[in-house]
């Protein structure tokens, strides 16, 4: 019997699992995960938080309960330290075991640069589940009244488009010239910014959050992104939409 590890158990890890179920339906197949979570879709995360699903909707493939029904893996829910190229995988808590096969399919996190003045909770990014629920339980507060969304992606338009929605008064910032200035033609590029325009959300291109100042000089004190141009934006609260780095 063939033993197999999946560290990681997103989307990628969803699917390695099916594939090997369809190839070795004996295998012995161990899934770490540090969430505890089924796999959902990153994608999905600014639907719910917006209001358009429910929390349930984020998850594609049903619970974990319901997965293991169909493709049988034994769930580790720890933390891996290490992948040795004996094939062993080593966890915080000690855990060492030694598989036929190991994938190792961890994702991506959110690229969280440092701004300098930024409260860590003021401070929001949209690639997680609980990086949705907690921006969901913000909006719900109603205290947030403004935002700066930094980063002209299709994350950073999707939640600009939510926040706006909910009545925020919302400045997407970006430092390249226009919106997706990678994937866009410029005329294309400029009719979705008119578009966005439409809806709502500020734009400021060719610039960024240089850092944070808080004015206590109010009855509720106000949290001011200074841009990197020297403008001076009201932000409840700060949302970094501006890629991911590989969890390796």
């Amino acid at each position: 019997m063939r033993t197999y590890a999946i560290v990681g158990f997103g989307t990628a890890g969803y699917h390695a699992l099916k594939a090997i179920r369809r190839l070795d339906a004996g295998g012995t197949v161990d899934v770490y995960t540090n969430t505890g979570l089924a796999p959902y879709n990153p994608m999905l995360t600014t639907y719910y938080t917006g209001g358009k699903l429910s929390y349930r909707e984020m998850f594609p493939f049903g619970s974990l309960e319901e997965i293991q029904k169909t493709l049988p893996f034994r769930c580790i829910c720890d933390t891996v330290k290490a992948v040795a190229a004996g094939r062993t995988v080593e966890t915080e808590n000690g855990g060492v075991r030694t598989y036929d096969k190991i994938l190792i399919a961890t994702g991506a996190s959110a690229f969280a640069p440092a701004i300098p003045g930024l409260e860590p909770e003021r401070r929001f990014f949209m690639r997680t589940n609980e990086d949705a629920l907690r921006l969901r339980r913000a909006l719900e507060d109603k205290q947030v009244k403004s935002a700066v969304v930094v980063g002209a992606s299709m994350v950073g338009i999707k939640v600009a488009e939510l926040l706006a929605k909910r009545g925020v008064r919302t400045v997407l910032a970006d430092l390249a010239a226009c919106m997706f200035p990678l994937a866009a033609y410029e005329d294309v590029a400029a009719e979705i910014g008119r578009r966005v325009e439409q809806n709502g959300v500020s734009l400021r291109f060719g610039r960024t959050i240089d850092h944070v100042e808080l004015e206590s000089a109010h009855p509720r004190p106000r949290q001011i992104a200074v841009m990197t141009d020297g403008e001076r934006l009201e932000a409840d609260l700060v949302v970094l939409c501006i890629g991911t780095r590989a969890n390796i």
